[in-house]
């Protein structure tokens, strides 16, 4: 087979030569010899390794607490109907309101004034009903010190809280904290697989990466090329 057959081909190859993580991952997808596509995808998981170095500390919240509901992002500020109803709902104890009200003080969006103080007040009240996303936005926020003092210990109890309610993330962020505080490897892939079983393809990102670089494990090319792929069928943008 002649890998370069068209000009596209040709230039997506000098591009994957410069490391560009697109093009390797272009590559892979154009390239049936099994082989060939573990090489490529080798490629762009050493260049995510780089990448993710680099990465500032603000990058965990950041992928992981995001509005879930459409209408939040467009409304018009603090007088807005939905966030003043949301607002009520919030302070008559509503779970789901707080978890929503914090997040929208935390980012600052749809015209709110960013207030991360009031942000970690409205995810922790939501947590002390035990709301999933209540418990693992504010383990995030204790875990970063954002809006509340640093305390690593009480955000690993959330994060296991958050866990057991069934967010799907929570497990894969405790294992970030295994791999990356504790070295321990064995148990990361543990928590990994957990939210990789619940469908976070952050998790399942990860498990592809650790199989790829990591001496603990036999390297399993196969394996390692399963989760790329379904993480990447999954949308995640590193896949």
């Amino acid at each position: 087979m002649t890998l370069c057959s068209d000009f596209g081909k040709e230039f997506t190859l000098v591009a994957a030569t410069q490391s560009s993580i697109l093009a390797n991952q272009a590559l892979a997808s154009q390239t049936s010899a099994c082989p060939l596509q573990f090489a490529y995808h080798g490629a762009v998981a050493e260049r995510f390794m780089l990448e993710w170095k680099r990465a500032e500390s603000e990058d965990l919240i950041a992928e992981r607490t995001r509005l879930k509901h459409g209408e939040l992002s467009h409304q018009e500020g603090a007088d807005d109907q939905v966030f003043q109803f949301l607002l009520m709902q919030a302070q008559q104890g509503n779970p789901e309101a707080q978890a929503n009200i914090g997040r929208m003080f935390y980012w600052g969006q749809g015209g709110v004034d960013r207030n991360i103080e009031e942000a970690f007040e409205m995810q922790h009240a939501a947590a002390l009903q035990n709301h999933p996303d209540g418990l693992f936005d504010a383990g995030i926020m204790l875990l970063k010190g954002h809006g509340t003092d640093k305390n690593t210990t009480k955000a690993r109890q959330y994060l296991e809280k958050a866990a057991k309610a069934g967010h799907k993330g929570a497990p894969g962020t405790i294992g970030y904290l295994e791999l990356n505080e504790n070295g321990n490897v064995t148990g990361a892939v543990h928590y990994f697989n957990q939210s990789h079983q619940l469908g976070d393809t952050d998790a399942t990102h990860n498990l592809a990466i650790i199989q790829t670089f990591y001496e603990t494990f036999d390297p399993d090319p196969y394996y390692a090329h399963k989760m790329f792929k379904l993480a990447s069928d999954g949308g995640h943008k590193d896949a």
